[in-house]
């Protein structure tokens, strides 16, 4: 078929769609949510087709950019109240709609640029199509325990359900559709349902609609390369770092989505920086905990997603960097501790300033001192550089005064959480330059 064709085909099939559950609501034969759902899973059945409609990128890349165009074009004017009702009768804020065709353009472009299996473009679209659409079902109809995440209220039954519908479209898709073994293809399905469960109950407004069906492609990219076993210690150690954050939920003042949150970024840490990232990422937990128990309990309040994206966005840079072969894999491991070795010295002195209102003392810099060392001994095995230990402690301390003086006085503030990371990227990139110069 032309792609022309094949273009205007999709286009017709999508505003059918849209216009017969947008119709569905209007008589009230459909509630507005599950019209909403009916739409994502129609969509996601007819994006399936598109490696037998296309042979190049570039149609579906137009598809989206249309697709994206007419939902703003109906979300901002009057057609909202009427075709659009489908869409946009729920209360909750949320860009899931418009993330989703730039998901699909960007998760079928991968999919022929690096010519894999076409599972690999079907199995992210069955996650994001019928497994966010079972958790939500199941949430709705029988959800009882609530977690919070930062844009909400989740359900424990709504995750398992995600867990549950997820496993099995990775497992039965890889077992009928690729020659791994039945061992090999059930870690897969245990890992990446986990993490991609974990992804949904953290995220918010949508942003799901983009982050799962991405966020499997390259686990699926990366797991194709590992043995069974490999597979096997990755999947125990994502287990047990999710299950030491539950099981520790009452040492700590992470809501459930940040819990997530902080539990995927660990494991993150592991995949692509190693162990001692791994250990670096839980000190910065262990030293969370330890602050929230010796603050007084009228100043406790309880971290969201934003306190981890602050301490973490900074540091996986470094690992990105080292995966893009910008710098090599030791150095991207030894900045990313590095970094976690800024911001525990910040978050110290920054607790100080947040409990009292005190200037800072000579032991506290000195305790600031001694937790950034420990952490940034770490890096040792990596580049056997002293004076890379030397000069990080340094940025750490210069680093923690600085915070110490913008922190809010016993106000937890939203800009407080930006200026850290701010500030973290400074020190770290001053610290990459010196480094550079130097070696």
């Amino acid at each position: 078929m032309h792609p022309v064709l094949s273009i205007l085909v999709v286009l017709f099939a999508l505003s059918l769609l849209l216009i017969v559950c947008s119709a569905g609501v209007k008589k009230q034969v459909l509630c507005a949510e599950s019209a909403r759902k009916l739409v994502h899973v129609g969509m996601g059945v007819i994006c399936m087709t598109f490696p037998w409609l296309f042979a190049d990128a570039l149609p579906v890349q137009i598809l989206a950019v249309l697709a994206v165009s007419g939902m703003l074009i109906v979300r901002l004017s009057k057609l909202r109240a009427n075709i659009g009702s489908a869409l946009f009768s729920v209360s909750r804020l949320s860009f899931g709609e418009l993330l989703f065709p730039i998901a699909v353009a960007w998760l079928f472009t991968l999919y022929l640029v690096n010519s894999d299996s076409v599972v690999f473009y079907v199995i992210p679209l069955l996650l994001l199509t019928f497994a966010d659409t079972a958790g939500a079902i199941a949430g709705t109809r029988l959800g009882r325990k609530i977690y919070k995440t930062t844009s909400g209220s989740k359900s424990v039954e709504g995750s398992i359900a995600f867990f549950i519908t997820a496993f099995l479209c990775i497992f039965l898709v890889l077992y009928f559709g690729s020659i791994y073994p039945v061992s090999h293809i059930l870690v897969i399905a245990i890992t990446i349902g986990i993490f991609i469960t974990s992804v949904e109950g953290a995220s918010g407004m949508g942003v799901d609609n983009l982050v799962i069906p991405i966020g499997a492609y390259f686990l699926l990219s990366y797991y194709s390369e590992l043995s069974t076993d490999s597979l096997w210690i990755r999947a125990g150690i994502l287990s047990v770092i999710l299950l030491i954050f539950i099981l520790l939920r009452d040492k700590h003042r992470l809501n459930g989505g940040a819990v997530l949150s902080a539990s995927l970024l660990c494991f993150i840490a592991y995949m692509m920086g190693g162990i001692y990232c791994l250990l670096a990422s839980l000190i910065v937990f262990v030293r969370h905990m330890i602050a929230s128990y010796r603050i007084p309990a009228e100043l406790r309040h309880t971290h969201s997603i934003e306190a981890i994206l602050a301490v973490s966005a900074p540091a996986l840079t470094w690992l990105t960097l080292a995966r893009g072969k910008m710098i090599s894999q030791d150095e991207g491991a030894a900045f990313f501790i590095a970094s976690l070795a800024v911001t525990l010295s910040m978050l110290y002195l920054g607790t100080r300033k947040y409990v009292t209102q005190k200037s800072i003392t000579l032991g506290q810099l000195c305790v600031s001192s001694v937790l950034a060392i420990i952490i940034i001994s770490l890096t040792y095995p990596l580049l056997q550089s002293i004076s890379f230990i030397f000069f990080s402690v340094m940025f750490s301390i210069a680093a923690s005064v600085i915070f110490h003086r913008l922190r809010s006085y016993q106000s937890s503030d939203f800009k407080d959480w930006i200026i850290l990371c701010v500030i973290t990227y400074f020190s770290t990139i001053s610290l990459y330059f010196l480094y550079a110069a130097t070696h």
